[in-house]
């Protein structure tokens, strides 16, 4: 429905670009930084507790819920 629509419009909007992430990583390299960690700009305050119950939750079960989303706010494969 509608709400469906404005969440994926939120989502797509808020995405990373693989040029960002590009560009990040290059200047990890250049800092010698073993890390990094890329954000969503405003939606910061979700990460601290979607790290603790990520943490709780096996790596197989994430990246199944993790395909799923994604398949739903990009359309992919017919789920959604």
């Amino acid at each position: 429905g509608q709400d469906g629509r404005a969440v994926k419009g939120f989502l797509r909007r808020r995405y990373m670009t693989t040029q960002r992430v590009v560009d990040r990583a290059l200047e990890a390299v250049d800092e010698a930084k073993p890390m990094v960690v890329l954000r969503m700009p405003g939606v910061g305050a979700l990460y601290y507790p979607a790290t603790i119950a990520g943490s709780l939750v096996p790596r197989s079960r994430r990246l199944r819920v993790s395909e799923r989303i994604n398949r739903w706010v990009y359309d992919v494969g017919g789920a959604g």
